[in-house]
Formats: C-alpha cells, sequence, structure tokens
C-alpha cells in the first residue's frame, strides 16, 4: 500500500499578502476545518512564506483516537492557474521524504499545536498565487 493510500487534497481557502515594501515580503494561506479518518485539523491553519524562500506552518489538531498522527505529505506552491511548481521542504526532513511533515497526537483528549519550518526557491516567491497540501491521518 502506498504511503499516501487515503491522503486527500485541498487548496487554500484564501490568501492575504504582506506589505510589498517590507524588507521581508511575504504570503499567507489559509484552510477552513479538514478531517482525515479520526483527524481534525482546525479552521485558521496557515501556511506563510516569506520572499526569502522560508516557510513557516501553523495549526491544531486532534484525533478522536489515540496514537494518531497528522501527515502532510506535500505542501505544494501553485501558480495563478493552480499548476504545481514545487513543494515546500522540510527543514527537519524525513528520511523517507523530504516535502513531509507530521504532528504526532499520543492522547485523544488533547489538541496539539503543529508547527513546521520548511524552504522553497526564493525566485519562485511572486509566482505563488495558491498552495495545496496532501494530507492524511
Amino acid at each position: 500500500m502506498s504511503d499516501m493510500a487515503g491522503a486527500y487534497r485541498t487548496c487554500s481557502e484564501r490568501m492575504e499578502t504582506g506589505p510589498e515594501d517590507a524588507a521581508l515580503a511575504s504570503k499567507r494561506f489559509a484552510w477552513p476545518t479538514l478531517h482525515s479518518g479520526d483527524c481534525t485539523m482546525f479552521e485558521g491553519a496557515t501556511w506563510t512564506l516569506f520572499s526569502d524562500g522560508n516557510a513557516s506552518f501553523d495549526a491544531v489538531v486532534t484525533s478522536s483516537d489515540d496514537d494518531d498522527a497528522w501527515i502532510i505529505h506535500h505542501a505544494d506552491l501553485l501558480d495563478r492557474n493552480q499548476a504545481v511548481m514545487a513543494s515546500v521542504v522540510n527543514v527537519n526532513p524525513w528520511p523517507d521524504n523530504p516535502h513531509k511533515f507530521a504532528q504526532n497526537m499520543p492522547d485523544h483528549r488533547q489538541r496539539y499545536r503543529f508547527t513546521a519550518q520548511g524552504r522553497f526557491d526564493p525566485g519562485l516567491f511572486a509566482q505563488v498565487v495558491f498552495m495545496s497540501m496532501t494530507y492524511s491521518c
């Protein structure tokens, strides 16, 4: 069975852009509440891209079952036609997939803050209009 069996793909809900005159421009992409299996990622999960090629992710996740994990198999940068240009690379890469990000959730009674840092080619920054995530639980 593939590592991405049962994975879902969703595009960003909206995009906000930081001030163009700032020393470091940014683009923020947010998602509505997402569900996968027993897991929930709550509304407001965001990827923020910076013009220097850095990326940060911030979300809150939970599961109705113990010992689950929310997995982002890849977070893709899309142009105005929603064509994939590249995927964000995890700064702490997994051996099997440098584009994977994961948050373990050992206790179903808890909500977990899921934060991650990534990198992408800064030459693509101006062309990024959408993002998508392929995820599973």
